[in-house]
Protein backbone atom coordinates (compact mmCIF):
# COMPACT_ATOMS: atom_id res chain seq x y z
CA UNK A 1 0.00 0.00 0.00
CA UNK A 2 2.81 2.41 0.91
CA UNK A 3 4.64 1.65 -2.35
CA UNK A 4 1.45 2.37 -4.30
CA UNK A 5 1.11 5.75 -2.55
CA UNK A 6 4.76 6.56 -3.25
CA UNK A 7 4.29 5.63 -6.91
CA UNK A 8 1.21 7.86 -7.12
CA UNK A 9 3.06 10.78 -5.53
CA UNK A 10 5.99 10.23 -7.90
CA UNK A 11 3.67 10.24 -10.91
CA UNK A 12 2.00 13.42 -9.69
CA UNK A 13 5.35 15.12 -9.11
CA UNK A 14 6.54 14.09 -12.57
CA UNK A 15 3.48 15.68 -14.13
CA UNK A 16 4.24 19.08 -12.58
CA UNK A 17 6.39 20.95 -15.07
CA UNK A 18 7.74 24.46 -14.77
CA UNK A 19 6.91 26.92 -17.54
CA UNK A 20 10.62 27.32 -18.26
CA UNK A 21 10.90 23.67 -19.31
CA UNK A 22 7.94 23.73 -21.72
CA UNK A 23 9.04 24.06 -25.36
CA UNK A 24 7.89 27.26 -27.12
CA UNK A 25 5.49 25.37 -29.39
CA UNK A 26 3.62 23.94 -26.41
CA UNK A 27 3.77 27.04 -24.24
CA UNK A 28 1.92 29.19 -26.75
CA UNK A 29 -1.03 26.85 -27.31
CA UNK A 30 -2.70 27.73 -24.01
CA UNK A 31 -5.33 30.43 -23.51
CA UNK A 32 -3.62 33.67 -22.52
CA UNK A 33 -4.50 37.31 -22.03
CA UNK A 34 -4.09 39.52 -25.08
CA UNK A 35 -4.16 43.27 -25.54
CA UNK A 36 -2.70 45.95 -27.79
CA UNK A 37 0.18 48.39 -27.59
CA UNK A 38 0.39 51.76 -29.30
CA UNK A 39 4.18 51.92 -28.87
CA UNK A 40 4.61 49.83 -32.00
CA UNK A 41 3.05 52.62 -34.10
CA UNK A 42 5.65 55.17 -33.03
CA UNK A 43 7.95 55.52 -36.06
CA UNK A 44 10.83 56.51 -33.77
CA UNK A 45 10.73 53.30 -31.68
CA UNK A 46 13.63 50.98 -32.43
CA UNK A 47 13.50 47.21 -32.06
CA UNK A 48 16.86 47.46 -30.28
CA UNK A 49 15.21 49.43 -27.47
CA UNK A 50 12.83 46.57 -26.65
CA UNK A 51 12.99 42.84 -25.85
CA UNK A 52 14.34 41.56 -29.19
CA UNK A 53 17.81 42.97 -28.74
CA UNK A 54 20.60 42.22 -29.11
CA UNK A 55 20.22 39.71 -31.94
CA UNK A 56 22.87 37.86 -33.95
CA UNK A 57 24.00 39.37 -37.28
CA UNK A 58 22.33 36.57 -39.27
CA UNK A 59 18.91 37.14 -37.67
CA UNK A 60 15.93 37.98 -39.91
CA UNK A 61 15.70 41.52 -38.51
CA UNK A 62 19.37 42.28 -39.14
CA UNK A 63 19.51 40.63 -42.58
CA UNK A 64 16.53 42.76 -43.69
CA UNK A 65 17.79 45.95 -42.00
CA UNK A 66 14.74 46.11 -39.73
CA UNK A 67 15.76 48.84 -37.29
CA UNK A 68 12.36 50.27 -36.40
CA UNK A 69 9.05 48.50 -35.80
CA UNK A 70 7.66 50.21 -38.89
CA UNK A 71 10.37 48.46 -40.97
CA UNK A 72 8.95 45.06 -40.04
CA UNK A 73 5.49 46.15 -41.17
CA UNK A 74 6.79 46.78 -44.69
CA UNK A 75 7.10 43.00 -45.17
CA UNK A 76 4.71 41.56 -42.58
CA UNK A 77 1.04 42.17 -41.70
CA UNK A 78 1.33 42.79 -38.01
CA UNK A 79 3.74 42.74 -35.09
CA UNK A 80 3.32 41.22 -31.65
CA UNK A 81 5.03 40.94 -28.29
CA UNK A 82 4.92 37.51 -26.65
CA UNK A 83 5.85 35.95 -23.31
CA UNK A 84 8.28 33.67 -25.16
CA UNK A 85 10.90 36.43 -25.48
CA UNK A 86 12.86 36.82 -22.27
CA UNK A 87 16.01 38.62 -21.17
CA UNK A 88 17.99 35.42 -21.71
CA UNK A 89 16.11 33.82 -24.63
CA UNK A 90 15.55 35.76 -27.85
CA UNK A 91 14.87 32.69 -30.01
CA UNK A 92 11.19 33.62 -30.49
CA UNK A 93 12.10 37.00 -32.02
CA UNK A 94 11.14 37.04 -35.69
CA UNK A 95 8.75 34.08 -35.41
CA UNK A 96 5.20 34.23 -36.73
CA UNK A 97 2.43 33.85 -34.17
CA UNK A 98 -1.14 32.95 -35.06
CA UNK A 99 -3.59 34.52 -32.60
CA UNK A 100 -7.17 33.26 -32.41
CA UNK A 101 -10.01 35.03 -30.62
CA UNK A 102 -13.62 33.86 -30.40
CA UNK A 103 -16.02 36.82 -30.41
CA UNK A 104 -19.12 37.03 -28.23
CA UNK A 105 -21.11 35.93 -31.30
CA UNK A 106 -18.99 32.76 -31.55
CA UNK A 107 -16.98 33.85 -34.60
CA UNK A 108 -13.33 32.71 -34.59
CA UNK A 109 -10.98 35.34 -35.94
CA UNK A 110 -7.28 34.81 -36.63
CA UNK A 111 -4.47 37.28 -37.14
CA UNK A 112 -0.76 36.75 -37.68
CA UNK A 113 2.04 38.81 -36.18
CA UNK A 114 5.83 38.73 -36.21
CA UNK A 115 7.33 38.66 -32.72
CA UNK A 116 9.28 41.86 -32.02
CA UNK A 117 9.24 42.11 -28.23
CA UNK A 118 8.75 40.22 -24.99
CA UNK A 119 6.08 40.52 -22.31
CA UNK A 120 5.40 39.14 -18.87
CA UNK A 121 2.91 36.36 -19.60
CA UNK A 122 0.54 37.96 -22.09
CA UNK A 123 0.39 38.91 -25.79
CA UNK A 124 0.50 42.50 -27.04
CA UNK A 125 -0.57 43.11 -30.63
CA UNK A 126 -0.24 46.24 -32.72
CA UNK A 127 -3.50 48.09 -33.39
CA UNK A 128 -4.12 46.53 -36.81
CA UNK A 129 -3.69 43.03 -35.45
CA UNK A 130 -5.93 43.72 -32.48
CA UNK A 131 -8.66 45.18 -34.69
CA UNK A 132 -8.42 42.08 -36.88
CA UNK A 133 -9.58 39.97 -33.96
CA UNK A 134 -13.06 41.46 -34.01
CA UNK A 135 -13.28 45.09 -35.06
CA UNK A 136 -14.29 47.32 -32.14
CA UNK A 137 -15.16 44.45 -29.77
CA UNK A 138 -11.55 43.83 -28.65
CA UNK A 139 -11.01 47.54 -27.92
CA UNK A 140 -14.27 47.76 -25.97
CA UNK A 141 -13.19 44.81 -23.82
CA UNK A 142 -9.59 45.92 -23.32
CA UNK A 143 -8.05 42.53 -22.57
CA UNK A 144 -9.12 39.36 -24.36
CA UNK A 145 -8.62 35.67 -23.72
CA UNK A 146 -6.83 34.45 -26.84
CA UNK A 147 -5.13 31.33 -28.09
CA UNK A 148 -1.76 31.70 -29.75
CA UNK A 149 0.68 29.39 -31.45
CA UNK A 150 3.85 29.68 -33.48
CA UNK A 151 3.35 29.02 -37.20
CA UNK A 152 5.41 29.21 -40.39
CA UNK A 153 6.78 32.71 -41.06
CA UNK A 154 5.16 32.73 -44.51
CA UNK A 155 1.74 33.12 -42.84
CA UNK A 156 2.85 36.57 -41.61
CA UNK A 157 4.27 37.80 -44.93
CA UNK A 158 2.50 40.50 -46.91
CA UNK A 159 1.49 39.27 -50.34
CA UNK A 160 3.13 41.33 -53.07
CA UNK A 161 1.23 42.09 -56.26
Amino acid sequence: MVSLQIAAIGALAASVVSAASIPNELAVRQTSPGSYATAYLDIEKKIADFGCAPLPADHLFNKNNFTYFIDVLSDYYSIIATPLVTATDKSACGTCVEVTYTTDAGEKNKVYGVTVDGTGGYYNLDLAGYAGLGGREPFNKGTLQIKAKTVDLKKCERQRQ
